[in-house]
C-alpha cells in the first residue's frame, strides 16, 4: 500500500514538473500592455511581462535630452521592461503627401532611436494612421513610393541601435493605407530591409474580417502582436472573445514574438488580472 502511495506521488510530482515547465516555456516574456506612465506599476504588479508606451509621449523625440531624462529615470526604476513603443509619428508628420519633410523625419527618428536604444527597446510600431493616410488629391502609387523609401530610411537608422520597426495594418477607419495583414506583408517584403518587419494586431483583423490564414503566409516577417476584443476594443475576458484560430496561426508559423493588450480599458485594477488569467489561458489551450 506505501508503495503504490509513493509511486502515485512520484507521478503527480512528474505532471506537476511538466505542466509548470511548459507553462513556463509557453508563456515566460511574451504578454505585455499598452499604456501611459500613469499605468506602469500597476501592470508589473498584477504580473505582465514587459510594458509598451508611446514614442510620442515617452521617447518625446521633439523635444530635448533633458526632457527625455525625466522620463528615463521613471521607466528605469521600474521592475518591468519597456519593450516596446507604438505612436510612433504625431498626426502631424507627414509620410506621404505633398507635405512630406524628410529632414524632420530624419531627425525625428535618429532622436527617437537613440533613446530607445538606451531604453533597451527592441521594437517600435509604425502604426500612425493619420500621418501615412493618403490624401485625396494624391496618388496612391507615388504615396507608396514614398512610403517605401520612408521605411528604407527608418530602417537604415533602427539597424544602427539594433530596433526593429513594424509596420501595423489598421482598420478602415483609422487610415486609408495598409489596413490588411495581407497588404502590410506586401509593403514589407517592397521595402525589403530586415530591420523592418509587420506586426498583426487581432483586434484590427477581425474588424475588418481579415482570416488568421494571413498570419500563416506573414510567416518570419510576422514580429509582433497586439490582441483586444472586437467590439469595444475590450481586453480578454470581457465579451469572452475566442482568440484561438489566431493563437492557432502563429503556433503554426513558430511565433517566437510578443503580444500586447492594447485595449480599452474601463477599471484596469479589475481588468489586468482578468485579462492575462484569460490570455494565458488560451495561449495554454492552443500550445503557443
Amino acid at each position: 500500500m506505501k508503495s503504490l502511495f509513493s509511486f502515485r506521488s512520484l507521478i503527480f510530482v512528474f505532471m506537476f514538473m511538466m505542466t509548470s515547465s511548459l507553462w513556463g516555456k509557453s508563456l515566460s516574456g511574451k504578454i505585455g500592455v499598452c499604456c501611459g506612465n500613469d499605468s506602469w506599476e500597476l501592470v508589473g504588479k498584477y504580473g505582465y511581462d514587459y510594458i509598451e508606451t508611446s514614442v510620442v509621449s515617452f521617447l518625446i523625440p521633439t523635444e530635448n535630452d533633458s526632457a527625455f531624462s525625466e522620463r528615463y529615470k521613471e521607466a528605469s526604476s521600474l521592475d518591468i521592461p519597456v519593450y516596446s513603443c507604438n505612436s510612433f509619428f504625431p498626426a502631424t508628420m507627414r509620410l506621404v503627401g505633398k507635405d512630406v519633410n524628410t529632414e524632420e523625419i530624419r531627425q525625428y527618428v535618429e532622436t527617437a532611436m537613440k533613446r530607445a536604444e538606451k531604453m533597451h527597446i527592441e521594437v517600435i510600431v509604425l502604426g500612425s494612421g493619420k500621418a501615412r493616410s493618403i490624401p485625396d488629391d494624391f496618388a496612391e502609387g507615388e504615396a507608396r513610393s514614398q512610403f517605401v523609401s520612408i521605411c528604407r530610411m527608418i530602417g537604415d537608422i533602427a539597424q544602427k541601435s539594433a530596433i526593429t520597426v513594424v509596420i501595423e495594418p489598421l482598420r478602415y477607419s483609422e487610415t486609408n493605407f495598409i489596413n490588411s495583414v495581407e497588404e502590410g506583408l506586401r509593403m514589407v517584403k517592397e521595402i525589403n530591409h530586415p530591420n523592418i518587419r509587420l506586426l498583426a494586431d487581432i483586434y484590427h483583423m477581425v474588424s475588418i474580417g481579415e482570416s488568421p490564414e494571413s498570419i500563416v503566409k506573414a510567416g518570419k516577417y510576422l514580429k509582433h502582436c497586439h490582441i483586444a476584443e472586437k467590439e469595444k476594443r475590450t481586453p480578454p475576458g470581457v465579451e469572452k472573445d475566442d482568440f484561438t484560430p489566431y493563437l492557432k496561426a502563429l503556433k503554426q508559423i513558430g511565433y517566437k514574438g510578443k503580444i500586447s493588450l492594447e485595449c480599452v480599458w474601463e477599471d484596469k485594477e479589475q481588468q489586468l488580472p482578468v485579462a492575462l488569467k484569460e490570455l494565458k489561458k488560451q495561449i495554454l489551450e492552443v500550445g503557443l
